[in-house]
């Protein structure tokens, strides 16, 4: 089986092709920094089998969290919780990567206190909040701040920093011309759109030289002037010249969220993946409401991907790879919803799969 032989990302060999993607549950403290409910989740994610564990966006700033309980880790405080967290994932023999995020104009202030920021200052339509330009000082001071959160995430013991180039948030915003509407060095063509990102991960290999960077990608936004393949042909190859070791290919922005889910259903997100691999040479993570290790099996074998992301269906049954292995029955995603908290205006994440509280 295609699924369980191990995959070379950078110079680390992950031990199977499975990765449990950055999923977020809404269980930090107040300050972003990491509860033991999360220690004792990622440890069963972790002990359950998959290759490789990507920990949820984590805001590299307090204006950056994506929801009132993001982790965040900007600050001396954070590392020690983010320690443990690491130790736990590599104790048990899978590949640690963080992800770092900034929600930019798709921000609530609700959960931030902070009006949101963006490349031109436009309203969310999701959201109904408007937002405020950055300066191009601003723009050095969020590149330094991914930075300096990658060199935490370094310190505390992560292998790969995953740069959130997706859903609409602050980086997506400047990649894509939707969003970004600047008549400045950071607007206008795809070469002007990229430089903070790509500012950003010249950052992170001088501060954190020894750290993978990774992307979360989107194939497509489902918007006229949104990415999609013609702009990812440009953008990506340029991507992976500057470092990038690997592709999580997802799609969609807050306002495309219901064409978002449409498409995943539809199997389209593996669409993206396969046409992605065509023009770029690492590895690639394809995703999808992938419930069970069969369908990973198909993608591979079709080449669609390089890894396979399986989210909801460990989070209903964290042990589901080794319970397979053994032959055991687990316990299958009912495709609920429960787990997507904010998408039914729930306070956190929770599945009634679930036989632990993970308090």
């Amino acid at each position: 089986m295609i699924w369980t032989t191990p995959i070379h990302l950078g110079s680390h060999r992950v031990k199977n092709r499975i990765v449990f993607p950055p999923i977020s549950a809404n269980w930090a403290e107040a300050d972003g920094s990491v509860t033991g409910r999360i220690l004792n989740f990622y440890r069963d994610i972790s002990r359950g089998g998959c290759g490789m564990t990507v920990l949820s966006g984590t805001a590299v700033s307090r204006d950056g969290k994506g929801s009132d309980r993001s982790l965040c880790l900007f600050d001396e405080r954070h590392v020690e919780g983010f320690k443990r967290l690491a130790g736990i994932i590599r104790e048990n023999g899978c590949f640690a990567s963080i992800q770092l995020m900034h929600v930019g104009g798709q921000g609530n202030p609700q959960f931030t206190g902070f009006t949101p920021v963006s490349p031109s200052g436009l309203e969310c339509r999701a959201t109904g909040y408007g937002s405020r330009a950055l300066t191009t000082d601003e723009l050095r001071e969020i590149s330094q701040k991914f930075a300096a959160s990658a060199g935490l995430a370094s310190r505390a013991g992560f292998q790969a920093v995953e740069l959130h180039l997706g859903h609409g948030y602050l980086l997506h915003e400047f990649l894509s011309e939707h969003a970004n509407r600047r008549r400045d060095v950071y607007g206008g063509s795809a070469e002007n759109r990229m430089r903070l990102v790509l500012e950003i991960i010249e950052g992170i290999r001088q501060e954190a030289p020894e750290i993978l960077i990774g992307t979360r990608i989107s194939g497509e936004d489902y918007l006229i002037d949104g990415i999609n393949r013609e702009v990812n042909r440009i953008m990506l190859p340029i991507l992976e010249k500057a470092g990038v070791e690997y592709f999580s290919v997802t799609a969609g922005v807050y306002e495309t969220s219901s064409l978002k889910h449409e498409a995943m259903a539809l199997g389209k997100f593996f669409d993206y993946a396969r046409d992605i691999k065509s023009f770029v040479s690492k590895p690639i993570i394809g995703a999808g409401k992938i419930l069970g290790l069969e369908s990973a099996e198909k993608h591979l074998t079709e080449n669609d991907c390089d890894m396979v992301a399986i989210g909801r269906a460990l989070v209903a049954d964290p042990f589901m790879i080794e319970k397979v292995k053994k032959g055991e029955l687990y316990n299958r995603c009912t495709e609920c919803g429960e787990c997507q908290y904010l998408r039914h205006h729930k306070p956190e994440m929770s599945c009634p799969q679930w036989e632990t509280s993970y308090d």
